[in-house]
């Protein structure tokens, strides 16, 4: 598939501080999420950024389910969410870690696979200086509630302004957090 081709689209759910509703496109050089929401940005992800794909699950029991059914049918009757998680490295190093949520996700794993796959079989690099485009609202905390908070340079866990030591991974609070 070339640039100019159609990508292959999914209906997808961003998953960072909040849902963003849109769909995840994608192309031979780059996967684009574009956001359903007007005021929401797009986010653009070169392949040769990718370091890791993967797919997971993850079972939640609703409250109504519960309450309509009552305890045990609510129990079984659990809602399955289907996540994709990107690893992509950005331009400082970092590897950032995007989750969207589908009922096709499965699918849209595979095609990244076979699309990272011929890249390499053409000895495409892996390092490009393509740019990673993720808008910086979808990464971190709204900017009202930052100032709460600081972020770990070790494993960007979000811990309280009080906290000396992250809660995660026991990384002492540097000098200036930003």
């Amino acid at each position: 598939m070339t640039e100019n081709e159609l990508p292959s689209e999914y209906d997808v759910k961003y998953l960072s501080s909040r849902e963003i509703e849109g769909k995840l496109c994608l192309y031979s050089g780059k996967l684009v999420f574009e956001p359903k929401e007007e005021l929401a940005e797009r986010i653009e992800i070169p392949i040769a950024k990718i370091r890791d794909a993967r797919f997971a699950t993850e079972e939640d029991i609703s409250a109504l389910n519960v309450f309509l059914l009552g305890a045990t049918l609510g129990v079984l009757a659990k809602k399955k969410h289907k996540m994709l998680t990107i690893d992509v490295e950005d331009e400082l190093g970092i590897i950032l870690h995007l989750t969207f949520e589908g009922n096709d996700i499965e699918e849209a794993i595979e095609e990244i696979y076979e699309i990272r796959k011929a890249r390499k079989l053409e000895g495409k690099p892996e390092s490009s200086s393509e740019k990673l485009k993720v808008p910086e609202m979808y990464l971190t905390k709204q900017a009202s509630e930052q100032k709460f908070y600081w972020k770990c340079p070790r494993c960007f866990r979000q811990n309280a302004m009080k906290a000396n030591i992250c809660t995660r991974c026991g990384f002492e609070k540097p000098e200036k957090s930003t």
